[in-house]
């Protein structure tokens, strides 16, 4: 982002993701930062001392998201709403999401290469169910990089937050994080009985017999097992 464009706000978003030792050397390169940037007249004050640094790594629990708030948030107005619909359908954490190329999106066949944080997760394939098929082929544009992306710019997490997530929660009396999406996934995958193997493989965890090639027939498989969930 450009310095002058920066709020607290994002500075704070980006440093909730952090680790404590993390936060701290993230405060002391920014403060540096701002002092160059106020030397140079780049910006007029120091953003960075007005953020105080939390020692500790708050734990949230994970609340799944009730019937009720998913048609709430089904019926909630906004640009970026259909991306908190695709992240209840397909289990994805929402930098996954965010990270998602369009080269990596298979409509034909109804799946995405995608994943981040874990060697089980890289690369995997997600099958696209029926409900998220629609909003996802309206996102999809070839001749962008990525999956979603605003002004054909991609989004990062702290936007997201401040942007949508954010405004929201804030409209609709929510206390959700964007994670609550998955774990919602998970919740109404026990309901509707998914397969527990299928159900790893969606997620992305480590099962003794993954493999990094997939068939036809495990695609199906996915596919069958992920519309199973009904919201």
């Amino acid at each position: 982002m450009n310095m002058r464009d920066i709020k607290a706000a994002h500075l704070e978003a980006a440093m909730d993701q952090m680790k404590p030792h993390m936060r701290s050397v993230f405060k002391n390169a920014m403060g540096k930062v701002y002092t160059y940037a106020i030397k140079h007249e780049i910006v007029d004050k120091d953003l960075m001392s007005l953020i105080t640094l939390k020692t500790t790594v708050e734990t949230k629990e994970k609340t799944p998201f009730t019937l009720t708030e998913i048609n709430k948030l089904k019926a909630f107005k906004h640009p970026l709403n259909d991306t908190a619909i695709i992240l209840l359908y397909t289990g994805m954490r929402i930098n996954e999401l965010l990270e998602i190329k369009c080269e990596n999106v298979h409509l034909d066949e109804r799946y995405i290469i995608g994943g981040t944080k874990t060697k089980a997760g890289k690369n995997r394939v997600i099958p696209i169910h029926d409900a998220a098929y629609p909003l996802i082929k309206a996102r999809y544009e070839p001749g962008n990089k990525y999956l979603i992306t605003k002004d054909n710019k991609k989004i990062n997490y702290a936007t997201y937050r401040i942007n949508y997530w954010n405004k929201m929660n804030s409209a609709l009396g929510f206390k959700h994080t964007p994670h609550d999406t998955r774990h919602t996934f998970t919740t109404f995958a026990d309901r509707c009985g998914i397969n527990k193997v299928a159900l790893k493989r969606i997620l992305g965890h480590t099962l003794s017999d993954m493999t990094d090639h997939y068939t036809h027939k495990d695609l199906d498989e996915l596919l069958t097992e992920i519309n199973k969930i009904v919201y």
